[in-house]
């Protein structure tokens, strides 16, 4: 439990992001907490679906920071918290080169380590007191109940510009509440009562750089929605636009600014000093303008939600307080039910897919469900939590459709027969299945790359001609040293994968990922040769991913709840046809070392980051390699598994 006497802000962010038996427990005391009420359920972690999107653009910056300042030990060998410093500290190289200050302080070094907040609250007030021009990082504010300590506070004369560092690419509306707590500490302080404030984020920048590098962009602007924008078709199809620029137009729309000459009244960019000052001239004049009323509604609404917060700041404190006050150590979170904040307006709860989970084992029945098949917005959870509700979620045509009829029937398996045996039997004699690991960091892993960029690192094929034995199958797997990746290595990955015969299906599971991949490894090699390969493989890329997807609509199986991930349909065979799990020389999941894409990737990153030795590495490629090639077998053991399902429906 957070043994502070003040608030902070990421207390106030957890207001509208967690659920109140979360608030003011340590990320990890809320991790034990879920961790042991799954063991009270008899479930595992290794049974949750996690969701794609949680490992794309990690903020390791935030979560080196709050570790700082919960005063936790810190694990010197964890890939976030490596990266988190070093995003602090390039940050700051930034921000001192942007500005050209003389004077700097910073709080972090070690000449601070044993000073209690109040000193440096004291030590804050005296600095900017006694400079004209100061830049200082990790200051402290403290104003009745509540403390702060902005990233970076420049000062130029009575102008003072307050930073908040953020280890993503694109402003988000959470960045909103942060930035809205600093002001209401920073501001009361009375001796800065003549001060003119400016507030801004400091994003990892959209550009292409090279290796073991990382940049930084400052913007005054935050996006209005959760996700990152997207560039338009229209523009994405324009050849007379360079990728360079397409890339510039994107770090635009990201950091929260918006370019003439194209139709982007759907953006409403959220100018921060001015909405933090309730002063929505700007954006009304914008709002006027535009004619997408799908847009118009999005603010509408952020309008409506961020002026809750603005009118109810005070309560708010005071309801965190009471609750604060109120805490003791029993109160660790060992239980959990299902709440609004789990996917609120400014951000999903972080523990979201593991919540979701546990409340489908206590008998929450909307939870068991794909968020495919069953919407799962805020306003639903409110409402639908026990199992009597589900045929009034129905009646209210609350589900999105697709499977829904079918996995609340008694009917175990249900096929769309002809769309099923029509799919199938577009897969060729010959195939050659494939799957990639990958590492994504806002270090760059490789020359001319973006940050975030799922760089691959391993890659297991099988291949499987016409009139070729199944116990005659070999799997080759490839894995690189992280910090050897180059261009050489996209090309043995290419022409492995590649086979020059007129009639091949190149078989994937949830193809988008590596069709993505082949994609960006041909424009790194960037050779006329690989370009053709790369087009051949994706033109002819299969993807088994396709029957279970309940959007497809092909083969729905209701144990699997509209789920459809390799893990669960391969459980599913283990359980209900041992014989296929067993001809593929298939494994549980559970019984690998390494047993999902997340851990694969953190252990690759540890050797990006040199926490690994030579021997150290040459032992985990092996548990690394175990794993891809379990999902490259797995493959094939869904393949017989969805023909076997076709056969017994004829």
């Amino acid at each position: 439990m957070k043994i502070s006497k003040y608030i902070n802000k990421y207390d106030f962010v957890d207001y509208y992001t967690k659920q109140p038996e979360m608030w003011f427990f340590t990320n990890s005391e809320i991790q034990a907490g879920i961790d042991l009420v799954l063991k009270n359920l008899g479930a595992s972690k290794e049974s949750i679906e996690e969701d794609e999107d949680s490992i794309k653009e990690y903020d390791s910056y935030e979560y080196f920071s709050q570790l700082k300042l919960e005063n936790a030990s810190i694990d010197e060998d964890n890939p976030l918290i490596i990266e988190g410093n070093i995003i602090d500290s390039l940050s700051k190289k930034k921000i001192i080169e942007l500005f050209q200050i003389d004077v700097i302080v910073d709080f972090d070094d070690d000449e601070y380590k044993y000073t209690k907040m109040e000193d440096f609250a004291l030590k804050t007030k005296d600095l900017l007191c006694s400079n004209e021009n100061i830049i200082i990082f990790q200051p402290v504010f403290i104003f009745e109940n509540l403390i702060t300590k902005p990233d970076a506070l420049i000062k130029k004369g009575k102008e003072i510009k307050i930073i908040e560092t953020k280890g993503t690419t694109t402003s988000k509306l959470n960045h909103l509440l942060d930035l809205l707590f600093q002001k209401k500490v920073i501001e009361k302080q009375e001796f800065l009562r003549n001060c003119l404030f400016e507030y801004s984020l400091c994003l990892v920048s959209y550009n292409k750089m090279n290796k073991n590098e990382i940049g930084f962009v400052i913007t005054k602007n935050c996006n209005i929605s959760k996700s990152s924008p997207q560039l338009s078709d229209k523009i994405k199809k324009r050849d007379d636009i360079s990728n360079d620029k397409k890339i510039e137009l994107k770090q635009m729309l990201k950091i929260g600014e918006w370019f003439q000459g194209e139709n982007y009244d759907n953006i409403f960019p959220i100018p921060i000093t001015e909405i933090l000052n309730n002063d929505w001239n700007a954006l009304t004049e914008r709002y006027d303008n535009s004619n997408n009323q799908k847009a118009r509604l999005s603010m509408d609404n952020f309008k409506k939600e961020f002026l809750d917060v603005l009118n109810n700041f005070d309560s708010t404190i005071e309801k965190l307080w009471t609750h604060k006050m109120s805490m003791s150590e029993k109160d660790f979170p060992k239980k959990f039910k299902p709440s609004k904040e789990d996917k609120g307006f400014f951000k999903n709860c972080s523990y979201w897919d593991q919540l979701k989970f546990i409340y489908g084992k206590m008998g929450y029945s909307l939870f068991l469900y794909s968020g495919h098949v069953v919407d799962q917005k805020s306003e639903n959870i409110e409402k639908y939590k026990i199992q009597d509700d589900l045929d009034e979620y129905m009646k209210e045509g609350k589900s999105p459709g697709y499977a829904f009829k079918y996995l609340t029937n008694e009917k175990d398996i249900f096929i769309n027969e002809v769309s099923t045996f029509n799919t199938f039997q577009k897969l060729k004699k010959n195939k050659i299945y494939f799957d990639f690991e990958s590492i994504n960091t806002a270090i760059r892993n490789i020359d001319n790359s973006l940050p975030f960029n799922q760089i691959v690192t391993q890659c297991s094929i099988i291949k499987w001609f016409e009139n070729e034995s199944i116990e005659d199958l070999t799997c080759e797997n490839l894995i690189i040293d992280p910090k050897e990746i180059d261009t050489n290595w996209f090309k043995e990955i290419i022409d492995k994968i590649y086979c020059s015969k007129d009639s091949v299906s190149y078989v994937v599971y949830n193809k988008a990922f590596e069709e993505t991949r082949i994609k960006e490894m041909a424009i790194f090699i960037n050779e006329k040769n690989y370009h053709i390969k790369a087009n051949n493989i994706i033109s002819n890329l299969f993807d088994l991913a396709d029957f279970f997807d309940p959007r497809k609509n092909l083969i729905t199986i209701k144990e699997i709840f509209g789920y459809y991930s390799i893990k669960k349909v391969l459980a599913l065979i283990e359980k209900n046809d041992s014989n296929l799990f067993d001809i593929t020389k298939s494994k549980n999941y559970k019984s690998l070392e390494i047993s999902n894409g997340l851990d694969c990737q953190q252990k690759t990153v540890l050797r990006f980051f040199d926490k690994l030795n030579d021997d150290e590495w040459k032992e985990m490629s092996k548990k690394l390699t175990e794993y891809c090639e379990n999902d490259v077998r797995a493959m094939i053991a869904v393949e017989l598994y969805i023909k076997k399902i076709i056969q017994n429906e004829k």
